[in-house]
């Protein structure tokens, strides 16, 4: 309860002490406000509680992002062996059509061999753009590809793998695009590090790379092209044939035959013989 207090206490101390300054920068800003003491007290309260707000939401979402299952990151062991994490994906993509993404560690090749065999794995309709990372290392390893709603990802969420015993660990997901334009991927690669003993396993976040993936929307556009250029059915025909002449000429001779009725001139009447 104690703490609470404090707590809150030290939040309006710190909104007080935001909220002069920004009264201050309003007099600054505008003289005339000195003449309005309460609207100006107001407007910078209401603003020194959004900034406040606004840090404390962002301070609270940094700390929620660095937990994984109910569990705190630790810190990555000095003494942990280092490999290269070797990620591959095609940087161009189409709208709504699936692509693969690889990666892959291994302590007993390099990056240039670990990338080579990568690319010979994925698809060869494909450039890839290849994302290399020094990585600390524990017995297992945790990778996660995401994309927000920019993305249909599968599989989703951790993929756990066993390091360890083989040096080696391989990951695979398969990714939709679901929107054009230029999107970002984020892989977050992370250890477990053994608490040896019955309490929790603890993750750190070992690297945390974003990708920048281009998505054409041009194939969709092609194919409305082909729709609109492909072979017209004998209805299209009869209507651009025989339907549509006949009726352009029909518009054609009604509205010059208007036309010549608003011309024509008015008879006048015969004028009365002055007497």
């Amino acid at each position: 309860m104690l703490v609470a207090i404090i707590i809150v206490i030290s939040f309006g101390v710190i909104i007080a002490l935001v909220a002069r300054g920004v009264r201050h920068a309003l007099y600054f800003l505008r003289p005339s406000m000195r003449n309005h003491y309460i609207i100006a007290n107001l407007a910078a309260f209401s603003l020194a509680s959004i900034a406040v707000s606004g840090a404390a939401s962002f301070y609270l979402l940094e700390v929620y992002d660095r937990r994984i299952s109910g569990t705190d990151l630790g810190q990555p062991p000095p003494a942990s062996p280092v490999a290269d994490f070797v990620l591959i994906v095609p940087p161009k993509v189409k709208k709504d059509e699936q692509f693969p993404v690889y990666a892959r560690m291994n302590l007993h090749l390099t990056a240039e061999q670990v990338k080579k065999d990568l690319i010979e794995q994925g698809r060869r309709d494909f450039e890839y753009k290849v994302i290399v990372e020094a990585v600390r290392t524990e017995n297992v390893m945790a990778a996660e590809l995401s994309g927000g709603k920019l993305f249909e990802i599968e599989p989703k969420g951790l993929q756990r793998r066993d390091f360890g015993s083989s040096g080696e660990a391989d990951w695979a997901w398969h990714v939709t695009p679901l929107k054009g334009g230029e999107h970002y991927l984020m892989v977050t690669v992370y250890a477990m590090a053994s608490p040896g003993d019955a309490s929790p396993p603890k993750y750190f976040r070992a690297k945390e790379a974003k990708i920048m993936v281009e998505v054409s929307t041009l194939e969709r556009a092609t194919e409305l092209l082909g729709e609109v250029s492909a072979p017209a059915t004998s209805a299209q025909l009869l209507w651009t044939t025989i339907i549509l002449p006949i009726g352009g000429g029909a518009i054609f001779l009604y509205r010059r035959r208007k036309k010549r009725i608003k011309k024509k001139p008015k008879p006048q009447g015969k004028k009365s013989p002055r007497r």
